[in-house]
C-alpha cells in the first residue's frame, strides 16, 4: 500500500530525532529464476548516518530489462549479481534526513538506492533535482528522458551511429520502449526515414502518429525473421543505413540482410535472449554481411557517455520537454513497494509502454 509523504514526516517504524534506528523493507536478490521468487521482501534498519551522508524515502523506482542481465552466471559488463544483496536500482526519493552540507530535509534527488521503501545514500552519489524543473516535467521524467534511458539513447545515436545524414533510412527494434521511443525521434529530428518495430497494434499507432515513425510493424502478426524478410524489405526499398537495435534474435536475423554498404549498427539491448543467457539460442547466422558490405557493429552503454554528450544530452531534452517537442511515454504503476517485482517480470511481457517505473507515494507524478 502506497502512502502519502513530505519532507515533514519522519520514518515510520522509529522515533522522532535525527539519531533514531530506522527500519525498512527491501526486496533482496534471491538467485535467478524468471519469476517473483527471484527476489524476497526482507526488513532491515538502517546504519546510521554519518556526515555527507542522507537518509532518503523512495517516491519512484525503476525497472529496467538489464537487471535481468546482471542475473546471468557469467561476467557480462560486472560481475554476477550476488545473492542475498538488495537488489539496486535507479529511484528518486526525499530526503529525510540530511547531514550533508547544501542538501536539504525535503529535496528530491536521483540516486541508485534500489527496490527499497528508504535507504542511506552518500550526498555525493546523487543528482538534487531541481525543484522547479521537476514542477514544470514531473518527477517520472528524472528517471525516463532525463535519466539512464535518455542519456543511452542520446550516446548511441552520437557515437555508434555517427554521422547521421537526412534521407537515410532508420531501423528501431523495441521502438514503442523506453529507450527505442527517444531514439526514434532523435532520428528524425536528424531528418532520417524510420521504420520501427513494436508488438501492438496500438504501439505502432503510437509510433506513426506521436513519435513520428514514417512506418511501424507489429512484429507479431507480421513476421520478421532470417526467413521472413519481406515486410522489412517493403518498409526500407532502399536497405537499411542505421540500426538501433533493442531486441536481437529474429530482428537481427533479418535486419543485417537488408543492410547497405557502410550501415552502422547500435546493439543496446538483447531483450528477446535475456531469458537465456547462460545458454543462448544460436548466434546470428548472418555476420558474413558485415564483411561484404563492410558494416560497423558495436555494443552501447550508457556509462560510457562522455560528459560533453551527457551535458548536451540534458540540455536538449530539458529543452524539448518543456516545448512539448519530445515525448517521452511512461508507463507508472500504483502499489508501491509491493509492487515492484511483477513490474519487472512485466517488461518481459510487452505490458509497459515507454519507461516502466512504479510509484512508491502517492504525492508524486
Amino acid at each position: 500500500m502506497m502512502k502519502r509523504a513530505s519532507g515533514d514526516d519522519e520514518p515510520k517504524g522509529a522515533p522522532h530525532g535525527d539519531d533514531a534506528a530506522v527500519t525498512t523493507r527491501t526486496w533482496v536478490y534471491a538467485g535467478a529464476a524468471d519469476d517473483a521468487s527471484a527476489w524476497r521482501a526482507e526488513t532491515r534498519t538502517l546504519p546510521p548516518l554519518r556526515d555527507g551522508d542522507l537518509l532518503v524515502e523512495c517516491v519512484m523506482v525503476s525497472v529496467d530489462p538489464y537487471l535481468k542481465i546482471q542475473t546471468s552466471s557469467k561476467p557480462t559488463w560486472q560481475e554476477p549479481y550476488a545473492v542475498n544483496t538488495p537488489q539496486r536500482s535507479f529511484a528518486v526519493a526525499r530526503v529525510l534526513r540530511s547531514r550533508a552540507r547544501g542538501v536539504e530535509r525535503g529535496a528530491l534527488v536521483r540516486c541508485y538506492a534500489g527496490w527499497t521503501e528508504r535507504e542511506v545514500v552518500a550526498a555525493s552519489d546523487v543528482d538534487v533535482l531541481d525543484a522547479e524543473r521537476v514542477a514544470r516535467v514531473g518527477v517520472a521524467q528524472h528517471l525516463a528522458a532525463l535519466g539512464m534511458v535518455g542519456r543511452t539513447a542520446y550516446h548511441g545515436c552520437h557515437t555508434a551511429l555517427a554521422p547521421l545524414t537526412a534521407g537515410e533510412t532508420a531501423l528501431v527494434t523495441g521502438a514503442a520502449g523506453a529507450v527505442g521511443s527517444l531514439v526514434v525521434q532523435l532520428l528524425k529530428r536528424a531528418g532520417l526515414r524510420v521504420v520501427a518495430t513494436a508488438g501492438t497494434d496500438a504501439k505502432c499507432a503510437l509510433l506513426r502518429d506521436k513519435l513520428g515513425a514514417d512506418v511501424a510493424l507489429n512484429y507479431k502478426t507480421t513476421p520478421i525473421s532470417h526467413e521472413h524478410t519481406d515486410a522489412l524489405r517493403a518498409a526500407a526499398p532502399e536497405g537499411i543505413d542505421v540500426f538501433f537495435d533493442n531486441v536481437g534474435g529474429d530482428a537481427f536475423d533479418a535486419a543485417i540482410q537488408l543492410m547497405n554498404t557502410h550501415a552502422r549498427i547500435a546493439i543496446c539491448g538483447q531483450i528477446s535472449q535475456y531469458h537465456g543467457l547462460d545458454k543462448p539460442p544460436l548466434a546470428p547466422r548472418f555476420l558474413h554481411h558485415l564483411i561484404y558490405k563492410r558494416i560497423k557493429i558495436q555494443g552501447i552503454l550508457q556509462r560510457d557517455c562522455s560528459p560533453e554528450h551527457s551535458a548536451e544530452h540534458q540540455r536538449l531534452f530539458v529543452e524539448l520537454l518543456e516545448q512539448g517537442t519530445l515525448h517521452a511515454p511512461v508507463t507508472v504503476r500504483d502499489g508501491g513497494f509491493d509492487a515492484i517485482p511483477a513490474a519487472q517480470l512485466a517488461l518481459f511481457t510487452g505490458d509497459n509502454v515507454g519507461k516502466l517505473l512504479v510509484r512508491m507515494v502517492d504525492d508524486v507524478a
